[in-house]
């Protein structure tokens, strides 16, 4: 079709308006192919075809589209800004930086630029140029929250939760309900234990959820004092906001006719990772007669010591980093994975919009996060009968695989390698009792702390000993002491070292004191492994409920209590009592050895036969449903 001169403006202004009011790309795009076959020099026509191309997620040739603009119109910011957003999304990282760092040398002032440009550097891990980048956009622009919540997550990468929690705050106070501004301004105060009108802020992210708003990420909802409704009830808000559930079904039913059962492990933490530590002996005891496993690397690609142990584990790894979720679901459908695996749930660096996309028939949630996922395309959730009892099935979206003894899965019993040192140069006291928790500072609440110095104050010559945090925290925990009227240098930090290191100076501590709505996980394996008793309170929600469950798969439920009265009592009553607490010391070592908590050869077994129980439900054309795993004796 040729164009004349009033054709084509015509033409580009039908077309303007069609992408500005209607959303209709598609019919834009035809109205600009027109115009560029005729004015093929026509800059503004190219920049247009490439964004209606954008717009349908046609993004090679919107990058064509942009870049053709550029070249016929070198300083054409816009379209320079818009090649940054194509190219990112296409994981295009280091071009999308060269695009959008071009668009700001030719305009200074473009706040949208640097805000692109802050969002990429904060995936590169490159925080510090993403902070700046945020500031600029600030400087520039007034009165929008985006920007400050942005910073704001810039400088909780970098660890330095005090300075991004004003930001947070700010953000609010620009839009009550700007997505998720309030769950983090919330962890910013817990990861630094600042708690002045942290019970109002609590109150109000419940408040939030119960009334459908979008106050906090899930993740975020399971550390404070929420019910399994409420958590359920936030990752479905999550969902919906980020449009996790697909609009129409994934095609075909498909049925994979293999010998073995094709596993998919997905994960961003393959790597030294706790959750690699945990999971490793799993990929090398898996029956390879009957299962090819394979892993799928969306997270960091250095290769540490386990990435390299993960790598040898497996049939297949597979770096998938530098691919968009479309591109690693196409993957994982041509290598027919059977059941996909999803590690992360709504951790830190997840890909939840890739199980969107159906990578597998049957999809599974396991280890990484211990919650629900709020959609439809998770089918079941490997967990046990201690995390999520029977009654409280209805606040998951997905059906409940229950394993026998413990969902957790564990590497098996090796001497500890690291030495351990003394009391002295771990700077502990060498005749007081010692009191521990070395879980993350943002699960002690002002309720378990109160429970501790409680605790203090009934034991004379008692600690408590605590990881090392930032200054803040270290001051705003000596504070909260004192106001209990115990004396600050009776917490002591524990610095920061090496797994192996670690686990060796727990020796070192009598009892390890839970805390209470997300309790200890691999922690609690960990200081159960070094012969560390611990002691946990039986918590409403599943991340609440672990230590419990890893307890009872130790043979250890004396050590599990049903309120705060009992909780004290017991750790007191264990520290005046020697006899009582050196039978449980000796019990736990004795059963470290032939309970099933460390078993990974038995763990390996029963897991293996929640997934063929899967498989044949799909097999046999069934709907998922609740799954109990028997073991066989």
């Amino acid at each position: 079709m040729s164009v004349n001169t009033e054709q084509a403006e015509a033409h580009f202004n039908e077309a303007l308006r069609l992408l500005r009011c209607c959303g209709s790309a598609t019919q834009a795009a035809k109205l600009l192919e027109n115009i560029v076959a005729a004015y093929p020099n026509h800059a503004s026509s190219h920049y247009l075809l490439g964004l209606s191309y954008h717009r349908q997620g046609l993004n090679e040739s919107a990058i064509a589209g942009y870049q053709r603009a550029i070249a016929l119109e070198p300083g054409y910011a816009d379209a320079c800004n818009n090649l940054g957003v194509a190219l990112s999304e296409l994981h295009r990282y280091e071009d999308s930086v060269a695009a959008y760092r071009r668009a700001i040398a030719w305009a200074p002032g473009f706040a949208d630029a640097y805000h692109n440009l802050g969002n990429v550097l904060t995936g590169l891990n490159q925080h510090d140029e993403a902070v700046a980048a945020y500031l600029k956009v600030i400087e520039l622009t007034q009165g929008s929250a985006e920007p400050y919540s942005h910073l704001g997550n810039a400088l909780v990468k970098l660890g330095r939760y005090a300075d991004a929690a004003p930001l947070f705050q700010q953000a609010i106070a620009l839009d009550a309900y700007y997505p998720f501004a309030l769950g983090q301004y919330i962890h910013c105060k817990m990861h630094d234990a600042d708690w002045d009108g942290i019970s109002a802020l609590f109150a109000s992210a419940l408040s939030g959820i119960d009334a459908g708003e979008p106050v906090t990420a899930p993740f975020i909802a399971l550390t404070i004092p929420s019910t399994p409704e409420q958590q359920k009830r936030c990752a479905g808000i999550f969902v919906r906001e980020r449009g996790l559930e697909p609009a129409i079904s994934s095609g075909a039913v498909v049925r994979y006719k293999h010998s073995k059962i094709r596993l998919g492990y997905f994960s961003a933490d393959f790597h030294n990772h706790v959750t690699a530590y945990l999971i490793a002996e799993l990929f090398e005891q898996h029956d390879r007669d009957r299962f090819e496993v394979l892993a799928f690397s969306y997270g960091k690609s250095g290769e540490d010591e386990m990435r390299l142990r993960l790598h040898a584990g497996v049939d297949r790894f597979i770096d998938v980093s530098d691919k968009t979720d479309q591109e690693i679901a196409a993957i994982a459908r041509q290598l027919e994975i059977d059941i996909a695996i999803n590690i992360n749930g709504y951790t830190t660096n997840a890909r939840p919009g890739l199980f969107a996309l159906h990578p597998a028939p049957i999809q599974a949630s396991y280890l990484g996060y211990p919650g629900t996922s709020g959609v439809s395309h998770i089918d079941y959730l490997i967990a046990d009968p201690v995390v999520i009892p029977t009654d409280q099935r209805c606040f998951y979206s997905e059906k409940i695989v229950y394993l026998p003894h413990t969902y957790q899965v564990n590497s098996s019993l090796q001497p500890l390698s690291g030495q351990c040192p003394t009391r002295m140069d771990a700077g502990l006291p060498e005749n007081a009792f010692v009191y521990c928790c070395f879980n993350n500072s943002f699960k002690i609440t002002p309720d378990v702390f109160q429970l501790w110095m409680q605790i203090l104050l009934q034991v004379d010559d008692s600690v408590l000993w605590l990881l090392e945090g930032s200054p803040v925290l270290t001051s705003n925990l000596r504070k909260e002491a004192r106001k209990y009227g115990v004396m600050p240098e009776r917490i002591v930090f524990a610095p920061r070292l090496s797994l192996s290191e670690h686990l060796s100076r727990q020796k070192l501590a009598d009892i390890f004191l839970d805390t209470l709505y997300y309790n200890a996980h691999t922690t609690a394996s960990d200081a159960l492994r070094a012969g560390l008793p611990v002691l946990t309170c039986l918590g409403e929600t599943f991340s609440g409920r672990v230590a419990a469950s890893l307890l009872n798969a130790l043979g250890l439920p004396e050590l599990i209590v049903h309120s705060h009265d009992a909780y004290r009592s017991l750790a007191i009553n264990l520290a005046v009592q020697p006899e009582r607490l050196a039978l449980i010391k000796q019990k736990l070592a004795a059963h470290l050895h032939v309970y099933p908590l460390f078993d990974t050869v038995r763990f390996t077994c029963n897991i293996e036969r929640a997934f063929t129980l899967m498989w044949e439900r799909y097999q046999n054309a069934l709907e998922p449903d609740h799954l109990e795993v028997v073991e066989y004796q």
